[in-house]
């Protein structure tokens, strides 16, 4: 079940679950596609729509008023989406494979690690521009 948006005047409440359902079905799955060999790498970028449309909802995200600013939750769920791919995806291929096996292995999802990570840092941007000015404040 979808909740919809709804407005009070100028602009739009997005709700959490609403939002990051947006933003994980889809920029984050078509991510994890890319990473697990689902779309060819090469091929498949995000596009400028894609992109904007996941930083619009992320800014929005954050810049509501409480109770409805979702920072935390999406700074939660960021690193929550990081935690499952490593334990779900990346684990199960290391595990069992020694020498150069393992080498090559590693050296693969390191690739992919560093992809994934320049992807998710620049879709939840403005989430890691307001941790880092908090952190300048303490």
């Amino acid at each position: 079940m979808t909740v919809p948006l709804f407005s009070t005047c100028c602009f739009t409440i997005i709700d959490f679950n609403q939002g990051w359902n947006k933003i994980n079905d889809g920029v984050i799955t078509k991510l994890l596609g890319i990473l697990n060999g689902s779309f060819h790498r090469e091929a498949t970028t995000f596009t400028n729509r894609e992109y904007m449309e996941t930083y619009n909802i992320c800014y929005k995200m954050c810049t509501q008023r409480t109770p409805h600013n979702w920072s935390e939750d999406l700074y939660l769920r960021h690193g929550e989406t990081f935690r499952t791919y490593l334990s779900s995806t990346v684990l199960p291929f290391l595990k069992g494979k020694t020498g150069i096996y393992l080498l090559q292995e590693l050296s693969t999802r390191w690739d992919n690690h560093k992809l994934m990570n320049r992807w998710m840092k620049n879709f939840f941007q403005y989430l890691v521009r307001i941790d880092n000015n908090e952190k300048e404040l303490i």
